[in-house]
């Protein structure tokens, strides 16, 4: 069952991109229309967002669990340099080529500004107009994962604390959102759904159990709540957002690997293979939508597909390289300390199974 269910999250993955795919071409491209389709796209643009923010959320929790389980400690050190060498290497040849198009005068010269990527700002400053107007996704996660293995520190310490703590947090960002409206409540608005995910790892067993026990219909009802809540207005929307569909994406994600039919389709090969190459992906597809003047369907179909080999093939030949590099870099640094210390060894030690999140 647990393969079953790894297999399951790299659907939602490839779900999840080729959803920021369609968006992006229905609302930027030079192929975008204005007609209810792309409204109906529109007014459903962030649940892609929240649904991948979920599963990053409990993936990254359930890889600090597997940590804490077997070595009785968290290496908040080796956290960070899976994170490092998962997210960086990959930005760093984007930002690059980018900027590089940038002056050639190939795309708008303000991509330049894509740089600010590698600072994790996007979520508050512009970041090269449309090219990099997507890597405010990026910035949210890796702000949040700055806090993710202290909170699970604390969870092992004061776990009611902590579950308390996360479980009002949604309440809370909904009430500041409504209050004010300032910047910094919309971007802890982002952290919602990674601290549900993060909060579902903390009781993925009960929350596994209780998701086999629920009927399969539970799945539809539960999508169809999702999509009658996210298009509505007002502050009682704002406040079931927050709260609420995270709870449900979390609960959707979940029951999907325990109905055959759904599992059976986000296990499938190609679907997976797409969600494992999901961040090459990301990042590329806002090139290969781009809005180019006079660029037509069979340019897109073309760019797309061609994004989508390419993020295959940088999953399989840098992406993997660059897990194996990290895996000797987590060696390098030994056991952790009294809580999250660390000291330098020559020999490998035994490491933890690689995070899976973005």
């Amino acid at each position: 069952m647990q393969g079953s269910r790894v297999a399951a999250f790299d659907g939602w993955r490839a779900v999840c991109i080729l959803m920021v795919i369609l968006g992006h071409l229905a609302e930027y491209s030079s192929v975008r229309g204005d007609g209810p389709l792309e409204s109906v796209i529109s007014a459903y643009a962030l649940l892609r967002v929240q649904i991948f923010f979920v599963l990053c959320g409990y993936l990254t929790g359930c890889s600090l669990q597997r940590e804490g389980r077997r070595g009785g400690r968290v290496h908040v050190m080796r956290f960070y340099v899976r994170r490092f060498m998962r997210v960086v290497p990959p930005l760093l040849v984007f930002v690059a080529a980018i900027v590089l198009m940038a002056r050639q005068g190939l795309i708008d010269p303000e991509a330049v500004g894509v740089y600010r990527a590698i600072f994790y700002v996007c979520n508050v400053r512009d970041c090269g107009g449309y090219v990099g107007g997507h890597l405010w996704t990026l910035s949210a996660q890796e702000q949040f994962y700055i806090l993710a293995p202290f909170l699970f520190i604390f969870y092992r310490i004061a776990p009611s604390r902590t579950t308390l703590a996360l479980a009002t947090f949604p309440l809370f960002v909904a009430a500041w959102v409504l209050a004010t409206r300032s910047p910094l409540s919309l971007v802890a608005l982002q952290f919602v759904p990674l601290a549900v995910g993060l909060l579902c790892a903390f009781y993925r067993d009960d929350l596994w159990r209780r998701c086999a026990e629920a009927p399969a219909s539970s799945l539809a009802v539960a999508a169809l709540l999702i999509l009658v809540i996210y298009p509505a207005e007002g502050p009682l929307a704002v406040v079931a957002r927050a709260v609420l569909v995270p709870g449900l994406i979390a609960f959707m994600l979940a029951k999907s690997a325990t109905v055959a039919p759904v599992n059976r389709f986000l296990s499938a090969r190609p679907v997976a293979v797409i969600g494992r190459a999901s961040y090459s992906i990301y990042l590329w597809q806002q090139l290969a939508t781009y809005p180019f003047e006079g660029a037509g369907y069979a340019f897109y179909i073309g760019s797309l597909g061609l994004c989508i080999f390419a993020g295959v093939l940088s999953y399989a030949l840098f992406e993997r390289g660059l897990a194996r590099l990290s895996d000797r870099a987590q060696a390098w640094l030994g056991e952790p300390g009294p809580v999250f210390g660390w000291r330098p060894r020559a020999t490998a030690a035994a490491l933890p199974a690689r995070e899976q999140a973005h």
